[in-house]
């Protein structure tokens, strides 16, 4: 049995691809998703539906228009920074190939298509000042980011990042195994260079506080209505946005921590 075989005893409507990238880097890999698109397509499988990929799966156009047309409703990406310094001590070479300033232009060609962006971002990075939050809480509602996922910086089990945050003695909790349950990505475990916990956290909050509350909120969601125009996707971001907004409210740091930075913060 294949995948499309797969989707079509599926009873549900709805359908996540649970692959990191679904339409992936090499020419094998994007005829693969053509392919299944393209079949989802003919056999009218109707399904609504999300993905994961990466900042370049825009170069093709075709792909994301073969996407929407069987059924995409919005896609994750990992843009993880605003940040180029930041960009090159992840790794992130395909980010820096777009560009930070390209950004933007990767959302528009999925607006273009009636296809929602939940666009993802790390925080807890060295360096990050409260000017950097600043920037990047404005950045999200300039590039028409729809739905926003952001998580702090976790050194996981097995990653380089964790044996390096080890070997240099920047692990804040390794008490193992009871300070497992601080490594979900929404608690500060590791110290930023230059960057004080606090600030992270507090960061956090300023730009949560400034995506969800009013009028910004509002003008966000009219954003996407008028970008996506298509009623269906716009209510799935509506609602990804208002369970998002309760997990925050929800979070172990939401009421320790202000929403915003002392004026005199930098």
């Amino acid at each position: 049995m294949n995948v499309l075989d797969e989707l079509q005893e599926i009873k549900g409507k709805y359908i996540f691809f649970l692959d990191d990238n679904l339409i992936g880097h090499s020419p094998e890999s994007k005829s693969r998703a053509i392919e299944l698109f393209e079949g989802m397509i003919k056999r009218e499988l109707n399904k609504k539906w999300w993905m994961q990929a990466s900042v370049n799966v825009t170069d093709d156009e075709q792909v994301i228009k073969l996407a929407a047309r069987s059924g995409c409703m919005f896609v994750f990406i990992g843009f993880e920074t605003i940040s180029e310094q930041t960009l090159k001590d992840m790794g992130k070479r395909v980010n820096l190939k777009i560009g930070v300033e390209n950004y933007k232009r990767v959302i528009d060609a999925f607006h273009k298509h009636g296809i929602g962006v939940v666009g993802s971002f790390v925080i807890g990075n060295d360096h990050e000042s409260p000017a950097y939050y600043r920037e990047l809480s404005r950045f999200i509602v300039r590039a028409g980011v729809d739905v926003l996922q952001m998580t702090i910086l976790t050194p996981l089990p097995g990653t380089a990042l964790m044996e390096q945050r080890k070997k240099t003695g920047r692990l804040l909790y390794q008490d193992f195994p009871k300070d497992w349950v601080r490594y979900r990505l929404s608690h500060v475990v590791q110290q930023p260079q230059g960057v004080d916990p606090d600030t992270v956290y507090i960061g956090n909050n300023y730009i949560k506080n400034h995506v969800y509350a009013f009028p910004t909120n509002q003008y966000r969601m009219m954003k996407s209505l008028l970008s996506l125009k298509n009623l269906t996707n716009f209510y799935a971001v509506y609602r990804f946005n208002k369970a998002l907004k309760r997990g925050w409210q929800g979070s172990h740091y939401y009421k320790k921590y202000p929403i915003n930075f002392d004026a005199t913060a930098s």
